[in-house]
Protein backbone atom coordinates (compact mmCIF):
# COMPACT_ATOMS: atom_id res chain seq x y z
CA UNK A 1 0.00 0.00 0.00
CA UNK A 2 1.01 3.51 -0.74
CA UNK A 3 0.48 6.28 2.01
CA UNK A 4 0.65 10.07 1.04
CA UNK A 5 1.18 12.63 3.82
CA UNK A 6 0.54 15.91 3.86
CA UNK A 7 2.00 18.25 6.63
CA UNK A 8 1.82 21.82 7.32
CA UNK A 9 5.39 22.16 7.99
CA UNK A 10 8.39 20.47 6.99
CA UNK A 11 8.91 17.27 9.50
CA UNK A 12 12.81 16.68 9.31
CA UNK A 13 14.52 16.84 11.86
CA UNK A 14 11.72 17.11 13.98
CA UNK A 15 12.63 20.27 16.17
CA UNK A 16 9.30 21.55 17.22
CA UNK A 17 6.32 19.78 18.64
CA UNK A 18 4.02 18.65 15.05
CA UNK A 19 7.12 17.72 13.60
CA UNK A 20 8.34 15.18 16.09
CA UNK A 21 4.51 13.84 16.02
CA UNK A 22 4.52 13.89 11.96
CA UNK A 23 8.24 12.10 11.42
CA UNK A 24 7.42 9.62 14.06
CA UNK A 25 4.43 8.31 12.46
CA UNK A 26 6.53 8.88 8.58
CA UNK A 27 9.02 6.58 10.37
CA UNK A 28 6.11 3.77 11.26
CA UNK A 29 4.19 3.95 8.44
CA UNK A 30 7.32 3.42 6.39
CA UNK A 31 8.06 -0.01 7.77
CA UNK A 32 5.32 -1.46 6.21
CA UNK A 33 4.14 0.78 2.97
CA UNK A 34 5.41 3.09 0.60
CA UNK A 35 5.54 6.70 1.88
CA UNK A 36 5.67 9.88 0.17
CA UNK A 37 5.44 12.90 1.67
CA UNK A 38 3.94 16.27 0.60
CA UNK A 39 5.28 19.43 2.61
CA UNK A 40 4.53 23.16 3.27
CA UNK A 41 8.07 25.31 3.76
CA UNK A 42 8.57 28.71 4.47
CA UNK A 43 10.11 31.01 2.03
CA UNK A 44 13.92 30.57 2.80
CA UNK A 45 13.31 27.19 5.13
CA UNK A 46 15.68 24.76 3.92
CA UNK A 47 14.20 21.80 3.26
CA UNK A 48 15.38 17.89 4.14
CA UNK A 49 14.20 14.45 2.96
CA UNK A 50 12.77 12.51 5.43
CA UNK A 51 15.28 9.54 5.75
CA UNK A 52 12.41 7.12 6.02
CA UNK A 53 10.15 8.27 2.96
CA UNK A 54 10.11 7.46 -0.22
CA UNK A 55 9.96 10.84 -1.71
CA UNK A 56 9.45 14.38 -0.06
CA UNK A 57 8.22 16.94 -1.62
CA UNK A 58 7.94 20.80 -0.58
CA UNK A 59 5.88 23.22 -1.67
CA UNK A 60 6.66 27.12 -0.64
CA UNK A 61 4.07 28.90 1.19
CA UNK A 62 3.55 32.38 0.34
CA UNK A 63 2.33 34.66 2.86
CA UNK A 64 -1.00 36.26 2.21
CA UNK A 65 -0.78 40.20 2.75
CA UNK A 66 -1.66 41.87 6.01
CA UNK A 67 -4.73 42.96 4.38
CA UNK A 68 -6.34 40.20 3.25
CA UNK A 69 -5.63 38.36 6.71
CA UNK A 70 -7.15 40.92 8.51
CA UNK A 71 -9.96 41.02 6.09
CA UNK A 72 -10.53 37.35 6.50
CA UNK A 73 -10.64 37.56 10.52
CA UNK A 74 -12.90 40.43 10.60
CA UNK A 75 -15.55 39.19 8.03
CA UNK A 76 -14.69 36.31 6.36
CA UNK A 77 -15.33 32.74 6.26
CA UNK A 78 -12.54 31.05 6.65
CA UNK A 79 -10.63 30.77 10.41
CA UNK A 80 -7.09 32.20 10.20
CA UNK A 81 -5.57 28.77 10.89
CA UNK A 82 -6.09 27.24 7.57
CA UNK A 83 -6.73 30.70 6.05
CA UNK A 84 -2.94 31.01 6.46
CA UNK A 85 -1.84 27.30 4.97
CA UNK A 86 -4.77 27.35 2.29
CA UNK A 87 -2.51 27.76 -1.30
CA UNK A 88 -3.07 26.64 -4.84
CA UNK A 89 0.23 25.08 -5.07
CA UNK A 90 -0.34 22.60 -2.63
CA UNK A 91 -3.78 21.62 -3.64
CA UNK A 92 -1.38 21.15 -7.37
CA UNK A 93 0.88 19.03 -5.71
CA UNK A 94 -1.41 16.94 -3.97
CA UNK A 95 -3.83 16.29 -7.02
CA UNK A 96 -0.83 15.94 -9.49
CA UNK A 97 0.35 13.13 -6.78
CA UNK A 98 -2.69 11.57 -6.97
CA UNK A 99 -3.29 11.79 -10.63
CA UNK A 100 0.03 9.88 -11.06
CA UNK A 101 -1.80 6.91 -9.11
CA UNK A 102 -1.25 4.07 -6.94
CA UNK A 103 -1.65 6.28 -3.57
CA UNK A 104 -4.37 4.26 -1.38
CA UNK A 105 -4.21 6.56 1.55
CA UNK A 106 -3.64 10.28 2.26
CA UNK A 107 -2.87 10.90 6.00
CA UNK A 108 -3.48 15.16 6.74
CA UNK A 109 -1.84 16.56 9.53
CA UNK A 110 -3.52 18.68 10.76
CA UNK A 111 -6.27 20.98 10.91
CA UNK A 112 -4.76 23.93 9.03
CA UNK A 113 -4.89 21.29 5.98
CA UNK A 114 -8.20 21.39 6.03
CA UNK A 115 -9.07 22.64 2.55
CA UNK A 116 -6.33 19.01 1.86
CA UNK A 117 -9.20 16.79 2.74
CA UNK A 118 -11.83 18.44 1.22
CA UNK A 119 -9.92 18.36 -1.91
CA UNK A 120 -9.47 14.49 -1.38
CA UNK A 121 -12.95 13.65 0.16
CA UNK A 122 -14.72 15.54 -2.85
CA UNK A 123 -12.77 16.38 -5.61
CA UNK A 124 -11.35 12.68 -6.74
CA UNK A 125 -15.16 11.14 -6.25
CA UNK A 126 -16.52 9.79 -9.91
CA UNK A 127 -12.71 9.20 -11.22
CA UNK A 128 -12.39 5.44 -9.72
CA UNK A 129 -11.96 4.63 -6.42
CA UNK A 130 -10.62 7.14 -4.26
CA UNK A 131 -7.96 7.09 -1.24
CA UNK A 132 -9.17 6.90 2.00
CA UNK A 133 -8.65 9.84 4.15
CA UNK A 134 -6.76 9.35 7.14
CA UNK A 135 -6.92 13.13 9.69
CA UNK A 136 -4.67 13.53 12.62
CA UNK A 137 -5.89 16.20 14.71
CA UNK A 138 -3.32 17.19 16.65
CA UNK A 139 -5.58 19.71 18.73
CA UNK A 140 -8.82 20.03 19.07
CA UNK A 141 -8.76 23.66 17.62
CA UNK A 142 -12.26 25.37 18.43
CA UNK A 143 -11.97 24.48 21.55
CA UNK A 144 -8.50 25.91 22.58
CA UNK A 145 -9.78 29.22 21.03
CA UNK A 146 -12.95 28.91 23.30
CA UNK A 147 -10.19 28.95 25.76
CA UNK A 148 -8.42 31.62 24.83
CA UNK A 149 -11.68 33.61 24.12
CA UNK A 150 -12.76 33.26 27.83
CA UNK A 151 -8.90 34.41 28.81
CA UNK A 152 -9.31 37.36 26.71
CA UNK A 153 -11.06 41.00 26.88
CA UNK A 154 -12.36 43.26 24.11
CA UNK A 155 -11.70 42.94 20.68
CA UNK A 156 -8.89 39.98 21.26
CA UNK A 157 -12.04 38.09 22.92
CA UNK A 158 -14.49 38.57 20.22
CA UNK A 159 -11.60 37.79 17.69
CA UNK A 160 -10.85 34.43 19.21
CA UNK A 161 -14.68 33.53 19.84
CA UNK A 162 -15.18 34.35 16.40
CA UNK A 163 -12.48 32.01 15.53
CA UNK A 164 -13.79 29.32 17.87
CA UNK A 165 -16.75 29.07 15.83
CA UNK A 166 -15.46 29.41 12.60
CA UNK A 167 -13.31 26.46 13.06
CA UNK A 168 -16.19 24.35 14.68
CA UNK A 169 -17.86 24.21 11.61
CA UNK A 170 -14.39 23.72 9.48
CA UNK A 171 -13.38 20.71 12.19
CA UNK A 172 -16.87 19.43 12.24
CA UNK A 173 -16.91 18.76 8.40
CA UNK A 174 -12.96 17.51 8.22
CA UNK A 175 -13.97 14.93 10.52
CA UNK A 176 -17.24 13.85 9.34
CA UNK A 177 -15.16 13.74 6.11
CA UNK A 178 -12.40 11.45 6.73
CA UNK A 179 -12.27 7.57 6.55
CA UNK A 180 -10.73 7.49 9.68
CA UNK A 181 -9.42 10.08 12.64
CA UNK A 182 -6.90 10.12 14.85
CA UNK A 183 -6.64 12.36 18.54
CA UNK A 184 -3.22 12.68 20.45
CA UNK A 185 -5.51 12.09 23.50
CA UNK A 186 -8.56 10.33 24.91
CA UNK A 187 -10.42 13.72 25.57
CA UNK A 188 -9.29 14.69 22.74
CA UNK A 189 -10.90 11.59 20.96
CA UNK A 190 -14.21 11.93 22.67
CA UNK A 191 -14.42 15.39 21.90
CA UNK A 192 -14.09 14.80 17.97
CA UNK A 193 -16.17 11.88 18.32
CA UNK A 194 -18.92 14.16 18.93
CA UNK A 195 -18.61 15.76 15.50
CA UNK A 196 -19.70 12.61 13.56
CA UNK A 197 -16.87 10.01 12.74
CA UNK A 198 -17.65 6.29 14.20
CA UNK A 199 -13.76 5.56 13.40
CA UNK A 200 -11.97 7.63 16.17
CA UNK A 201 -8.71 6.52 17.63
CA UNK A 202 -6.58 8.13 20.73
CA UNK A 203 -3.21 7.72 19.53
CA UNK A 204 -0.35 9.85 22.18
CA UNK A 205 2.77 11.42 21.15
CA UNK A 206 5.12 9.69 20.41
CA UNK A 207 8.78 10.50 22.28
CA UNK A 208 12.15 9.64 21.53
CA UNK A 209 13.05 7.87 25.25
CA UNK A 210 16.06 6.28 25.60
CA UNK A 211 15.84 2.73 27.81
CA UNK A 212 17.61 3.98 30.74
CA UNK A 213 16.84 7.60 32.44
CA UNK A 214 19.55 10.09 31.83
CA UNK A 215 21.06 11.10 35.19
CA UNK A 216 22.65 14.15 36.30
CA UNK A 217 25.87 14.25 35.35
CA UNK A 218 24.84 16.27 32.58
CA UNK A 219 22.81 18.82 34.53
CA UNK A 220 23.92 22.46 34.24
CA UNK A 221 26.23 23.61 37.35
CA UNK A 222 23.62 26.31 38.70
CA UNK A 223 20.27 25.43 39.18
CA UNK A 224 18.47 26.12 35.95
CA UNK A 225 14.73 25.91 34.57
CA UNK A 226 13.60 25.28 30.75
CA UNK A 227 11.15 26.53 29.09
CA UNK A 228 11.05 25.05 25.71
CA UNK A 229 7.91 25.91 23.41
CA UNK A 230 6.76 27.46 20.39
CA UNK A 231 6.50 30.80 20.91
CA UNK A 232 4.76 32.07 17.30
CA UNK A 233 1.71 30.35 19.16
CA UNK A 234 -0.20 32.56 21.41
CA UNK A 235 -0.63 30.09 24.86
CA UNK A 236 2.85 29.92 24.94
CA UNK A 237 3.53 33.62 24.87
CA UNK A 238 0.80 34.16 27.54
CA UNK A 239 2.45 31.71 29.85
CA UNK A 240 5.59 33.39 29.39
CA UNK A 241 4.34 36.48 29.84
CA UNK A 242 2.81 35.16 33.52
CA UNK A 243 5.77 33.26 34.41
CA UNK A 244 8.42 36.45 33.55
CA UNK A 245 6.54 38.86 35.44
CA UNK A 246 4.53 36.98 38.05
CA UNK A 247 6.17 33.43 39.02
CA UNK A 248 10.33 34.05 38.68
CA UNK A 249 10.75 36.94 41.22
CA UNK A 250 9.43 34.52 43.65
CA UNK A 251 11.82 32.48 42.79
CA UNK A 252 15.02 34.11 42.82
CA UNK A 253 13.92 35.69 45.91
CA UNK A 254 14.38 31.64 47.41
CA UNK A 255 16.64 30.07 44.88
CA UNK A 256 19.18 33.62 43.75
CA UNK A 257 21.61 31.35 41.72
CA UNK A 258 18.99 29.90 39.36
CA UNK A 259 18.91 30.43 35.73
CA UNK A 260 15.47 30.23 33.51
CA UNK A 261 16.87 28.82 29.93
CA UNK A 262 14.07 29.53 27.55
CA UNK A 263 14.18 28.29 23.95
CA UNK A 264 12.09 27.14 20.92
CA UNK A 265 10.36 29.16 17.81
CA UNK A 266 9.79 32.52 18.18
CA UNK A 267 11.64 32.54 21.72
CA UNK A 268 13.92 35.29 20.43
CA UNK A 269 10.77 37.14 20.03
CA UNK A 270 10.55 37.69 23.46
CA UNK A 271 13.57 40.14 24.19
CA UNK A 272 11.86 43.22 25.51
CA UNK A 273 10.01 40.97 28.18
CA UNK A 274 12.87 38.73 29.58
CA UNK A 275 13.63 38.64 33.61
CA UNK A 276 16.83 38.76 35.32
CA UNK A 277 18.64 35.52 35.40
CA UNK A 278 16.87 34.86 31.86
CA UNK A 279 18.61 33.68 28.71
CA UNK A 280 16.75 32.86 25.06
CA UNK A 281 18.20 30.45 22.98
CA UNK A 282 16.09 30.63 19.99
CA UNK A 283 15.92 27.69 18.13
CA UNK A 284 18.35 25.15 19.03
CA UNK A 285 19.84 21.93 16.82
CA UNK A 286 19.29 19.64 20.44
CA UNK A 287 16.36 20.07 22.65
CA UNK A 288 17.33 16.41 24.63
CA UNK A 289 20.65 18.15 25.46
CA UNK A 290 18.83 21.34 26.89
CA UNK A 291 16.91 19.44 28.63
CA UNK A 292 19.66 17.42 30.17
CA UNK A 293 21.04 20.56 31.28
CA UNK A 294 18.35 22.00 33.15
CA UNK A 295 17.23 20.71 36.39
CA UNK A 296 13.72 20.39 36.01
CA UNK A 297 11.46 22.31 32.76
CA UNK A 298 7.98 24.44 33.32
CA UNK A 299 5.32 24.79 31.54
CA UNK A 300 3.30 27.46 31.94
CA UNK A 301 0.73 27.42 29.11
CA UNK A 302 -2.92 28.58 30.92
CA UNK A 303 -4.91 26.65 28.15
CA UNK A 304 -4.32 23.12 26.34
CA UNK A 305 -5.71 20.73 23.87
CA UNK A 306 -4.26 17.32 22.76
CA UNK A 307 -1.19 16.37 25.06
CA UNK A 308 1.37 18.73 26.05
CA UNK A 309 5.00 17.30 23.76
CA UNK A 310 7.62 19.44 25.60
CA UNK A 311 6.66 18.60 28.97
CA UNK A 312 6.46 14.78 27.74
CA UNK A 313 10.12 15.20 26.34
CA UNK A 314 11.52 16.55 29.85
CA UNK A 315 9.92 14.11 31.23
CA UNK A 316 11.97 11.71 28.69
CA UNK A 317 15.22 13.07 29.79
CA UNK A 318 14.25 12.28 33.32
CA UNK A 319 13.42 15.55 33.96
CA UNK A 320 10.51 16.65 36.08
CA UNK A 321 7.92 19.37 34.98
CA UNK A 322 6.26 22.04 36.85
CA UNK A 323 3.23 22.92 34.88
CA UNK A 324 -0.06 25.64 35.18
CA UNK A 325 -2.94 22.85 36.01
CA UNK A 326 -5.48 25.01 33.99
CA UNK A 327 -3.31 23.91 30.75
CA UNK A 328 -2.65 20.26 31.55
CA UNK A 329 -4.49 18.28 28.97
CA UNK A 330 -4.09 14.93 27.80
CA UNK A 331 -2.32 13.03 30.68
CA UNK A 332 -3.13 12.30 33.96
CA UNK A 333 -2.22 14.93 37.02
CA UNK A 334 -1.17 12.40 39.29
CA UNK A 335 1.53 11.80 36.72
CA UNK A 336 4.75 11.21 39.43
CA UNK A 337 7.21 13.42 36.74
CA UNK A 338 4.78 16.16 36.90
CA UNK A 339 4.00 19.07 39.52
CA UNK A 340 0.79 20.78 38.55
CA UNK A 341 -0.29 23.57 40.37
CA UNK A 342 -2.51 27.42 39.26
CA UNK A 343 -1.65 30.12 41.48
CA UNK A 344 1.78 32.42 40.75
CA UNK A 345 2.87 31.70 44.25
CA UNK A 346 2.20 27.69 44.33
CA UNK A 347 3.61 27.75 41.01
CA UNK A 348 6.98 29.77 42.06
CA UNK A 349 6.96 27.65 45.18
CA UNK A 350 6.74 24.07 43.66
CA UNK A 351 9.59 25.35 41.22
CA UNK A 352 12.00 26.97 44.04
CA UNK A 353 11.39 23.71 46.46
CA UNK A 354 12.19 21.05 43.72
CA UNK A 355 15.59 23.00 42.72
CA UNK A 356 16.23 23.00 46.34
CA UNK A 357 15.46 19.07 46.42
CA UNK A 358 17.45 16.82 44.65
CA UNK A 359 16.38 13.72 46.06
CA UNK A 360 12.83 14.50 45.16
CA UNK A 361 13.40 15.53 41.75
CA UNK A 362 15.26 12.62 40.93
CA UNK A 363 13.05 10.43 42.17
CA UNK A 364 10.38 12.55 40.09
CA UNK A 365 12.70 12.64 36.84
CA UNK A 366 12.61 8.52 37.20
CA UNK A 367 9.00 8.24 37.52
CA UNK A 368 8.84 10.53 34.45
CA UNK A 369 10.79 8.39 32.40
CA UNK A 370 9.00 5.08 33.50
CA UNK A 371 5.64 6.57 32.28
CA UNK A 372 6.71 8.07 28.98
CA UNK A 373 9.03 4.41 28.16
CA UNK A 374 5.89 2.59 29.42
CA UNK A 375 3.36 4.42 27.03
CA UNK A 376 4.79 6.88 24.79
CA UNK A 377 7.68 5.05 22.98
CA UNK A 378 7.85 5.42 19.30
CA UNK A 379 7.53 1.58 18.63
CA UNK A 380 4.31 1.39 21.14
CA UNK A 381 3.20 3.93 19.61
CA UNK A 382 3.63 3.31 15.51
CA UNK A 383 1.76 0.29 16.11
CA UNK A 384 -1.18 1.91 16.88
CA UNK A 385 -0.62 4.11 13.87
CA UNK A 386 -0.66 0.63 11.77
CA UNK A 387 -3.71 -0.62 13.66
CA UNK A 388 -5.68 2.66 12.28
CA UNK A 389 -4.89 1.87 8.96
CA UNK A 390 -5.30 -1.98 8.98
CA UNK A 391 -8.84 -1.75 9.95
CA UNK A 392 -9.08 1.37 7.40
CA UNK A 393 -8.39 -1.34 4.54
CA UNK A 394 -10.11 -4.15 6.16
CA UNK A 395 -13.29 -1.90 6.04
CA UNK A 396 -12.36 -1.15 2.87
CA UNK A 397 -12.13 -4.65 1.93
CA UNK A 398 -15.36 -5.59 3.29
CA UNK A 399 -16.80 -2.80 1.11
CA UNK A 400 -17.28 -0.06 4.06
CA UNK A 401 -18.75 -2.04 6.72
CA UNK A 402 -18.36 -1.92 10.38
Amino acid sequence: MSVLVVTPSVPWPPTHGAAVRNSAFITALAEHYDVDVLTLAGPRERVRPHPDARSTTAVRLRRAPWWRRLANAAVGPTPDLVFRHRTPELRAAVQQRLGAGGIEVVQVEGLQLAHIVHDVATCTEGEGVRPSVVYDAHNVEWRLQSQLANLARWARAWHSGRQAALLYEVERWVVGAADAVVASSEADAESLATLGNRFVSAIVHPVPVPPDPPGADEEADQPRVLLAANFDYRPNILGAEWLFGSVWPAVLRRVPEAELRVVGPGSLGLRAIVPARCSLGGLVDDFGAEQRAAWLSTSPAPVGSGAPLKVLQSLAQARPVVVRAAGLAGLPPSLGGIAATDSAESFADALSSLLQDHARRHEMGRQGHAYVFAHHAPSVVGKELLAVHHGLRCRQGDGGGE
